[in-house]
C-alpha cells in the first residue's frame, strides 16, 4: 500500500501581521469582571469563493459569514479547549466572534497554548481531543474533488509569552489549484491549406485522486497535512466539459477556471490502470477525434524545464493545452504559489 503523503508547511510566527475583515469588538460584562477572553484575528494570503468553481479571489479578507473550526491545547492546565460551538468562530457584521468564550489562563513557569484552526468551518471536521499523553492538535476532514470544491486551509501558531492579546492566525493552502485552457494552433490548416476550425469537445483527467481524508495537525512547530486512503477516478472527471467551436488562434475558456485539487504524485499508478493523464477529444470537422493519452508526470515546467511529477499544496497549474491539426499538441505549464500580500492592521479583540 503506498504511504500517505505529508506536507509540512512553516506555522504562521507569532507577531504575524495580516489584512482582517472586521474591527474591535466591546469586551462583554463577563470580561470585565473576570478573565480577557481569548480572541482571534485571521488572514491569509489568497482565499477562492468555496460557493462555486471558479475564478480565485485575489483577497486577503474572508467573506461575511465565514466559519472557522478552532482548537487549543493549554499545556499548564493539561487543558483541550474548543471555541464556539455549532456556529464555531464566525465572522458576522465585520466581526469574529464565538459563544461560550473562553478565557486566558496563564500559568507560572514554561507554559504555553498551541492553537489549530482550519478553514471553512461549516465542513463536517472530526478532530481528536489533545491530551497530557497526545498533546499534538489534530483534525479530519474528507475532501472530494467531484462534488466539494472549496478551498481548504488551516493555521497553527503557539503562543508561549504570557500575553492576553488576538491570537493572529495566519492561514495556508492545504489544496492545489489546476486550471485547464485549450487552443486551437493558428498554423491548424485543412488538406488544401485552408484555416481549419476545430470543434472542441472536452479536456479532462482520467486515474486522478479525488478524494481523500485530509488529517491536519499541528504539533507547536509546523503545520502539517496528511493524505489518508485516496479515491481514485478511472473514467474521465473534472477539467473542461462543455463544447466550443475554436477558429485557428482562439482559446477556450475565455477567462481561467481552477480546480481545486488534492496535493498528489502524478507517477503513481492504480492496480489496472496508467499513471494521470489528460484526454483530449475535439472534432475535426468530419468526426470525433480522441488525441493519445498526455501523461501528466511528462509534462513539463514552462520555466524550469523540469517535468511537474507532483501537485503540491498551495501551488497553481496553469495547463495551456495546443491542438495543431495534423501536428499532433503542444502543452504548456506555468506554476506559481498562491501569491503572499503583506499589510499592517491593529486585528480583533473578541
Amino acid at each position: 500500500m503506498k504511504k500517505p503523503s505529508i506536507i509540512r508547511i512553516a506555522a504562521a510566527a507569532a507577531g504575524a501581521l495580516l489584512i482582517v475583515a472586521g474591527c474591535a469588538l466591546r469586551l462583554d460584562p463577563e470580561e470585565e469582571a473576570g478573565g480577557k477572553a481569548i480572541g482571534f484575528s485571521a488572514g491569509s494570503p489568497l482565499l477562492r469563493d468555496d460557493v462555486t468553481k471558479g475564478t480565485i479571489i485575489e483577497s486577503t479578507s474572508f467573506p461575511d459569514g465565514s466559519q472557522l473550526h478552532v482548537w487549543a491545547w493549554h499545556s499548564a492546565a493539561s487543558q483541550h479547549l474548543t471555541f464556539g460551538g455549532t456556529t464555531k468562530v464566525h465572522l458576522s457584521g465585520g466581526v469574529w466572534d464565538y459563544a461560550p468564550h473562553q478565557f486566558w489562563n496563564w500559568k507560572t513557569g514554561d507554559d504555553y497554548y498551541d492553537f489549530l484552526a482550519v478553514y471553512p468551518g461549516n465542513r463536517n471536521i472530526t478532530h481528536q481531543a489533545a491530551s497530557v499523553a497526545q498533546p499534538q492538535l489534530n483534525a479530519t476532514v474528507n475532501y472530494d474533488a467531484l462534488t466539494d470544491q472549496y478551498d481548504l486551509m488551516g493555521a497553527g501558531l503557539r503562543r508561549t509569552e504570557k500575553l492576553t492579546t488576538t491570537v493572529p492566525l495566519e492561514f495556508r493552502h492545504l489544496l492545489s489549484a489546476v486550471s485547464l485552457t485549450v487552443k486551437n494552433s493558428s498554423s491548424s490548416v485543412d488538406a488544401l491549406g485552408n484555416p481549419k476550425t476545430i470543434t472542441f469537445k472536452s479536456c479532462r483527467f482520467v486515474n486522478l485522486v479525488t478524494g481523500a481524508p485530509v488529517t491536519i495537525s499541528f504539533d507547536g512547530n509546523a503545520l502539517a497535512s496528511q493524505n489518508g486512503i485516496v479515491t481514485r477516478s478511472a473514467s474521465a472527471a473534472l477539467g473542461l466539459m462543455a463544447s466550443a467551436s475554436l477558429t485557428p488562434g482562439s482559446s477556450y475558456p475565455a477567462s481561467t477556471s481552477w480546480d481545486i485539487m488534492l496535493p498528489q504524485d502524478l507517477r503513481t499508478e492504480s492496480i489496472g490502470n496508467p499513471p494521470p493523464y489528460l484526454e483530449i477529444v475535439y472534432n475535426d470537422g468530419t468526426q470525433d477525434v480522441t488525441m493519445p493519452p498526455v501523461y501528466l508526470k511528462d509534462i513539463k515546467d514552462s520555466f524550469t524545464k523540469e517535468e511537474i511529477t507532483s501537485w503540491e499544496a498551495g501551488r497553481r497549474y496553469k495547463y495551456e493545452i495546443e491542438i495543431k491539426l495534423g501536428g499532433g499538441i503542444l502543452v504548456i505549464v506555468s506554476t506559481t504559489p498562491w501569491e503572499v500580500v503583506e499589510a499592517e492592521t491593529p486585528g480583533l479583540m473578541i
